[in-house]
């Protein structure tokens, strides 16, 4: 019998490698976080490292998975941390958002792998595609403004929802104001 630390090992440590990729991706590629950040590299990473333990060592229980994929999980936001790419603060606050959906893709690659006998690593090669591709068209459906320019002066305006801004930051009157829809405008210069 081969030892499996190895392949358990490779099942917590490539996933975090290929969604910290696309992670930086999303971030520096794109310049956006939206879905990619948020929501399609956590459901990858749960995805893959479930993958990844079914080509290791075989069908698995769900707890298993759930193990691997939060070691997983836990590799990518310390490669986050040593990188600088992110800071603590920002990684505790994507949490209530990632964990659902790293538990998501960890749930569904255990149905897919571990319960029946699909294909995993063409199945997550694949996923990884479409994600890429999803990162790569993502910022044509974001809703941007262009700079306004006044007497020769850049001038840009942020809309924001309201309630949320002014309970984080005060709005002073002459930079900023809220429209009856309850948008506020952030206008710099």
């Amino acid at each position: 019998m081969r030892n499996p630390t190895p392949l358990l090992t490779a099942s917590v440590v490539l996933p975090p490698l290929v969604g910290g990729g696309l992670a930086l991706l999303a971030i520096y590629g794109t310049g956006i976080y939206g879905l990619a950040l948020f929501f399609a590299v956590p459901f990858l990473l749960g995805w893959m490292a479930t993958s990844m333990l079914r080509v290791a060592i075989g069908p698995q229980r769900l707890r298993r998975c759930l193990e691997v994929s939060g070691a997983s999980a836990l590799v990518l936001g310390a490669l986050f941390l040593v990188f600088k790419a992110e800071g603590a603060l920002c990684l505790l606050m994507a949490l209530p958002i990632a964990v659902p959906f790293i538990l998501l893709g960890t749930w569904a690659a255990w149905r897919a792998f571990h319960r029946r006998d699909l294909p995993p690593l063409s199945s997550t090669a694949a996923l990884v595609l479409f994600a890429i591709v999803g990162i790569a068209i993502e910022p044509r459906f974001q809703r941007s403004v262009p700079p306004i320019v006044v007497s020769g002066v850049h001038v840009t305006a942020t809309f924001v929802i309201a309630s949320a801004f002014e309970s984080a930051v005060p709005m002073p009157p002459e930079t900023a104001h809220v429209d009856p829809a309850g948008w506020a405008v952030i206008v710099t210069s």
